[in-house]
């Protein structure tokens, strides 16, 4: 089998030859246009950004409100059928040979803080839940259209991010998660499962919480699982076979900082975790520059130990 129908066996736990892995190839990602902040300046939401660092992210540096009540009265929402959103991004899909992933970040929660400063938002999560149900529901809007288009392509997943959790905990409660942000995010995957789309899902942090009602609104799969943020081996046993892991191999000490053993080490105890039945794409917990020798290690590692005839791979020691 070509690595395009070996993640797809291992998303949908049907006899995968081996664990699919970082850096081993088969995935093609597409992106509408202005689907990524830019460098420098504002987008095309009002919000102002920056990138500091050459090898980092674009940071939000300044917002168009602080004011929930003012921005529903006046803020005028990007059009998400705009001329030339999703222009040319068809062009060079390969989906014979390649699984195809649309991007969809910032999705909802991320969006609101960008348009109002987080304080304000974390602030209308206590005062104003009303206002910020009706800034989710436009928002929801909005990315439902994006999803429209995208379903008319030849994709294979949506990649939707939108980060919760912080290193030991959800941002909010669980309660505020499930009644502002959860039935929102259910209409935008409605419009993936309908077409018969994959939903993978992107949360940083600590999401241990929410991980039942994320498979129950339509998660297929669930990235990137931070290894010091949760725990991994009671993920698999509680929802190992209700959805696919992606991710779960530390990069904020081992990638990043550790010696080629240590990453070996812990590529192989991840594979001993989560990997048993398929259900599992092995990668680094965050995308980031790491040392090559630490790539080598990890790749290596799972080459070695990764194929499900493997006893690693099922556990064993």
């Amino acid at each position: 089998m070509n690595i395009k129908e070996n993640l797809i066996r291992a998303i949908t736990f049907n006899q995968p030859d081996h664990i699919p892995y970082y850096n081993e190839g088969g995935i093609q990602n597409i992106y509408y246009n202005d689907c990524w902040p830019p460098e420098q300046g504002e987008d095309n939401w009002g919000v102002g950004w920056e990138k500091k660092i050459e090898t980092s992210i674009p940071y939000c540096v300044t917002y168009p409100y602080d004011d929930i009540n003012e921005l529903l009265k006046t803020y005028k929402f990007p059009d998400p059928h705009r001329a030339g959103i999703m222009e040319g991004i068809d062009a060079d899909i390969d989906a014979e040979n390649n699984f195809i992933i649309a991007w969809q970040i910032h999705t909802l929660f991320e969006r609101s803080w960008q348009l109002l400063g987080l304080e304000n938002v974390m602030m209308a999560m206590a005062v104003d839940q009303d206002a910020l149900a009706q800034l989710y529901s436009k928002i929801a809007d909005y990315q439902i259209e994006i999803a429209k288009q995208y379903v008319k392509l030849d994709i294979d997943a949506v990649f939707i991010g939108d980060d919760y959790g912080s290193q030991k905990a959800l941002i909010m409660s669980p309660a505020v998660w499930r009644k502002l942000i959860k039935p929102e995010l259910a209409r935008i995957f409605a419009v993936y499962k309908e077409a018969g789309k994959f939903v993978i899902f992107h949360s940083c942090g600590c999401v241990m919480d929410i991980v039942g009602d994320l498979a129950e609104i339509g998660v297929d799969v669930l990235n990137p699982v931070q290894a010091h943020c949760n725990d991994l081996a009671k993920l698999k046993k509680e929802f190992g076979k209700k959805l696919s892991f992606w991710g779960g191999v530390d990069t904020q000490h081992t990638m990043t900082m550790g010696t080629p053993d240590e990453v070996r080490s812990e590529t192989l105890l991840r594979i001993k975790e989560v990997g048993d039945g398929g259900g599992y794409i092995i990668s680094p917990d965050q995308t980031m520059p790491f040392p090559q020798e630490n790539i080598d290690a990890f790749v290596e590692t799972v080459k070695l130990h990764g194929k499900y005839s493997d006893a690693a791979v099922r556990g064993c020691s």
